[in-house]
């Protein structure tokens, strides 16, 4: 009997949302995910303000971290929807990838949350630096590179040993409540949700929004060489365009979640 081949997370999840099914479908798939997605960070993050409340430091920051992931899953299912499905299947491929991989996540939160982005350039820079991995000082030459998500996820939750150090690791309350004390990305986690939340609460998740998104944004793509010109003024035209299709104002859609920078092609740049 001919074993049945086990398709990997990222892939099923890309037939599970994108093959043998029409776009109406889709948008109302990735239209409840995004509303899920938004609840759950929301949770994740109310859990963690009560655990730093309490001095429990390092759960707190896993967490807070696990939050911020829930976060930038939307952000990877509205780059899907920029997409046209026919014509850019290996992006979307990229895209589920992303929807798993820690290190993507980070980058995606730290791009379209980081007031120094302004533009494409801007966000290609911000993006190679979010990704990169290092070796933290060591006199090991053999010490492999880590990325700063192991600090984020790993550290405040297992003891492991640490290869750069020779030595075991345990989660510092100490150094979590002085990242705590520090800012830590509490707040903008805080600002981060808001916006999420405020885009909910606006409509501009419903299927129907997602499909204008996809019909004014699917011509074109969208890398570092693209004039931000070109982006400025299909946000502009996409938001008119959805004043008039569901009575939401420009203004709101301006201040949204939706009027961000598509990061779908630094997907295809090495990590």
């Amino acid at each position: 009997m001919k074993a049945t081949r086990r398709l990997s997370p990222d892939r099923k999840l890309y037939e599970n949302l994108f093959l043998n099914r029409s776009p109406e479908e889709t948008f109302h798939i990735l239209s409840d995910g995004i509303l899920a997605f938004v609840a759950n960070a929301e949770r994740l993050y109310d859990d963690a303000q009560l655990l730093f409340k309490q001095g429990r430091w390092t759960s707190g920051r896993f967490l807070l971290t696990t939050a911020n992931e829930e976060m930038a899953k939307p952000y990877i299912f509205l780059d899907a929807c920029r997409l046209d499905f026919s014509r850019h299947q290996s992006n979307l491929v990229r895209l589920c990838y992303a929807f798993y991989d820690h290190t993507y996540k980070y980058a995606y939160n730290n791009v379209l949350n980081s007031l120094n982005v302004q533009n494409m350039q801007d966000a290609k820079s911000e993006w190679l630096e979010s990704v990169e991995r290092w070796i933290p000082y060591s006199e090991n030459e053999n010490a492999e590179p880590i990325h700063e998500t192991y600090f984020l996820r790993e550290m405040p939750l297992y003891i492991d040993f640490l290869d750069h150090d020779q030595r075991w690791s345990t989660p510092k309350e100490d150094i979590a409540e002085y990242n705590y004390s520090m800012g830590g990305g509490i707040l903008d986690s805080k600002s981060a949700l808001a916006r999420l939340k405020k885009t909910q609460q606006s409509g501009l998740f419903s299927p129907s929004v997602l499909n204008l998104i996809n019909e004014k944004f699917k011509k074109h793509y969208f890398s570092d060489m693209n004039s931000d010109e070109t982006l400025l003024n299909l946000h502009v035209k996409t938001a008119k365009q959805i004043e008039t299709k569901t009575g939401v104002s420009a203004t709101i859609y301006q201040e949204s979640s939706l009027n961000t920078i598509p990061l779908y092609h630094f997907l295809t740049l090495q990590k």
